[in-house]
């Protein structure tokens, strides 16, 4: 028994250093919010055409005559406790409303039917296309050495996001389209800090717990890719609204589309 128990201990040690304890609480979280999740969820990176896994897909569909049509969240999970994850802005940093609806990676005529919807205030509200009050332009883990894990969370969820939509594509046929919408996110197990210079010229710090990405990084093809980057705390509390949004913009999809 003592040899079992010694066993358990090291195993419950080596989750917990590879991930697997925030991945599977990010997949309890979204599935009790009313997603259906897949967990490590595999996909071709697209920019290297090489197998790739996802830590969480969280969807949310609705099928209609020849069409089904999808809501996904793409969701990596990087646990980083003793690296603050720093979102940095400023405060005269701004992402247009309606480019928080077009710029988003979607499969078949998803694309032009977010372009249709952008200037919708009613769509612009909804939780899935709303950025929040923490918007940035670019996030970083402090104190890395090497590797910065907050880079390779932000590739790994948009290029997750971008297979997903090609994969619809390819499945697609004419007696049944598949319109796949895809919102990357990235959760963190640890802190998340706010960075912005004021006009005074003092850097300020402030710590949250939900933030956006507008990356300068076009890798869904637009001039910015929009992440969603949260602690654990925060995806807790935006799960449900994400859920609602997700069936209300579905909703509205196959009504006008």
């Amino acid at each position: 028994m003592a040899d079992d128990t010694e066993v358990v201990r090291k195993v419950r040690k080596w989750l917990t250093e590879q991930g697997y304890p925030l991945e599977m609480s990010v997949a309890q979280t979204m599935r009790k919010s009313g997603f259906d999740v897949i967990q490590a969820e595999y996909y071709r990176d697209p920019e290297v055409d090489a197998p790739r896994e996802i830590d969480v897909v969280a969807s949310v569909q609705t099928v209609g005559p020849g069409v089904l049509a999808r809501v996904e969240f793409v969701i990596e999970c990087k646990t980083s406790r003793d690296k603050p994850w720093v979102l940095f802005s400023s405060s005269a940093f701004r992402v247009a409303r309606p480019a928080s609806v077009a710029q988003r990676t979607a499969s078949g005529t998803g694309p032009k039917a977010l372009f249709d919807l952008a200037n919708r205030t009613e769509v612009q509200d909804l939780s899935i296309f709303s950025l929040g009050e923490n918007i940035g332009y670019h996030v970083a883990q402090a104190f890395g050495q090497n590797t910065d894990k907050a880079y390779v969370g932000l590739m790994s969820a948009a290029n997750a996001a971008k297979a997903a939509a090609r994969r619809a594509d390819q499945r697609s046929s004419t007696d049944r389209r598949l319109v796949f919408f895809e919102f990357p996110v990235v959760v963190i197990d640890g802190i998340l800090l706010h960075c912005v210079l004021e006009d005074d010229n003092d850097i300020r710090f402030r710590m949250i717990s939900d933030g956006t990405v507008a990356w300068r990084n076009p890798v869904a093809e637009f001039p910015i890719t929009l992440i969603r980057v949260l602690t654990v705390d925060g995806l807790r509390e935006k799960a449900p609204l994400w859920a609602e949004g997700s069936a209300k913009f579905l909703a509205s999809y196959m009504t006008k589309f």
